[in-house]
């Protein structure tokens, strides 16, 4: 299982260490549960990185982190020079013990290495929502005009719609550059119930946003659909702590 983006945000620096903080207020619990589709693969993880209030990530497989009764998994990831990040996981190609569900309450314990158990959070998934709920829908025009849909949404969802290209180098080939939500030019909405937001809606694209030109070819559109929960994690623990769940959801629209 490749490092995930938690593991790496969370443990950037290379520092591991065996210690354990006298005090569990020194200790940061990092949780991420998310629910992952797309029309090729579809990937549930649970992931945690305990780490002290300096930065300092525990590497302990002593300690347990368990699920709803079902103990995560104990890895270290090495990466260059030595890296090492050390985090617990759950995947669904990975695991049988638990699945996934769609606001169903998952309870996060911390077992240390005496037996004794603390809580940590109580984490409730995201409503339920699923790929046939949203769809690209190319409009016959000239220029070309392009819609996207949603159709009976249970709750809010943030919406970010970027650009794949290709764009010429500088030996007269093409380079191709994938869409990604953090892209200057990408779109972004909240659509869904809300203030003047209906359940169902469609949103026509900026014709601006569809063209092409000798520098930058149109290859695709890529849609990133997400909503999130987050839960405090238990005192005693640092009050830097964090527990979130996420449903996200991607779709392409190939652009000839």
């Amino acid at each position: 299982m490749a490092i995930s983006t938690l593991s790496l945000a969370i443990a950037g620096c290379t520092r591991t260490s065996r210690e354990l903080p006298k005090n569990l207020s020194d200790v940061v619990v990092t949780i991420e549960l998310e629910q992952n589709s797309s029309a090729r693969v579809s990937r549930d993880t649970i992931r945690a990185v305990l780490a002290t209030s300096e930065g300092t990530v525990i590497e302990r497989e002593d300690l347990q982190i368990k699920v709803n009764g079902t103990r995560m998994q104990f890895k270290v990831w090495q990466g260059n020079y030595y890296d090492r990040h050390p985090y617990y996981y759950i995947a669904n190609d990975a695991h049988e013990g638990i699945s996934i569900l769609p606001q169903k309450d998952y309870n996060f314990v911390l077992v240390m290495p005496d037996g004794s158990s603390h809580q940590l959070t109580t984490l409730k998934t995201p409503i339920a929502v699923s790929l046939d709920q949203f769809g690209f829908v190319r409009i016959p025009s000239s220029p070309p005009a392009a819609a996207f849909t949603w159709n009976d949404l249970a709750g809010p969802m943030r919406l970010s719609i970027a650009r794949s290209e290709q764009i010429p180098d500088a030996a007269g080939g093409w380079v191709s550059m994938s869409g990604h939500p953090r892209n200057d030019d990408a779109l972004h909405r909240t659509i869904g119930p809300g203030w003047f937001r209906p359940r169902s809606g469609k949103w026509l694209l900026p014709q601006r946003f569809l063209i092409s030109s000798p520098k930058r070819q149109l290859v695709s559109l890529e849609a990133w659909i997400q909503t999130e929960t987050m839960a405090p994690v238990a005192q005693p623990f640092s009050r830097k702590s964090s527990a979130t769940a996420s449903r996200k959801l991607e779709l392409t629209l190939e652009w000839p």
